[in-house]
């Protein structure tokens, strides 16, 4: 392994605590109703990009399609995960950095699909 891996590694487990809070906090606050499919969709294109940007856009096209068991656009969820993965970049010192960026992201779309999982389960969306 390169230093810059464990390096990268390091500074990213510094954050999942705090990653997991913040993906919790978006579904407690703004209960998705995404179908896991959606979800599912949405990370695989985030584990398959180096554009947090295309992500972005991954969620505002699917606002705009508004399909049966999908809908991004309530309870404002697509926003405000859009709003989220901006809040990132500040709030955990990215700076130029784009692959400790696109890791936290990944990292936080999975915890999102996680807890959107359990929430459902438990019958609170």
């Amino acid at each position: 392994m390169t230093s810059n891996f464990v390096e990268l590694r390091s500074k990213i487990e510094k954050y999942k605590d705090k990653l997991v809070e913040q993906a919790e906090e978006l579904c407690d606050k703004h209960r998705p109703e995404v179908s896991r499919a959606g979800l599912h969709n949405l990370l695989a294109l985030a584990n398959s990009t180096l554009s947090v940007k295309e992500i972005q856009n991954f969620v505002k096209y699917q606002m705009g399609r508004r399909t049966k068991g999908d809908d991004w656009f309530r309870n404002n969820f697509g926003e405000n995960l859009v709003s989220e993965l901006n809040k990132i970049k500040t709030e955990y010192n990215v700076g130029e950095d784009k692959d400790f960026y696109i890791a936290l992201v990944r990292l936080f779309i999975g915890y999102v699909l996680r807890y959107a999982q359990y929430l459902e389960k438990r019958g609170a969306l």
